[in-house]
C-alpha cells in the first residue's frame, strides 16, 4: 500500500539527516511531527508528517523562511 512506502520512504526526516525536530504531537491516534533543516544560501526546509492508521500527509516547505515566518504563516490559519 502507498501509505506504508511514504512511511518507509520517510523515516530519512530524521535528526541523523541534519534535520531539527522542532515539535511532536500524538493525540488521538495521530502522531505530528515538525522537522527544520537549514540549507544553502539562506533556504531552509520545514517538513511536517502527520501518521494516522489509514492516512498520511507530508507538507514540505522549501525557502527562504525562517522558524518566525512559518509560525506566523499558522497563526493566520
Amino acid at each position: 500500500p502507498i501509505i506504508e512506502q511514504l512511511r518507509k520512504e520517510t523515516k530519512s526526516i530524521n535528526t541523523k539527516n541534519g534535520y531539527e525536530e522542532l515539535v511532536r504531537i500524538r493525540e488521538d491516534g495521530e502522531k505530528t511531527t515538525i522537522y527544520f533543516k537549514e540549507r544553502k544560501k539562506g533556504n531552509s526546509e520545514f517538513v511536517l508528517i502527520t501518521d494516522e492508521k489509514d492516512e498520511f500527509t507530508i507538507i514540505s516547505i522549501v525557502g527562504n523562511l525562517t522558524l518566525k515566518e512559518i509560525q506566523e504563516m499558522m497563526e493566520k490559519k
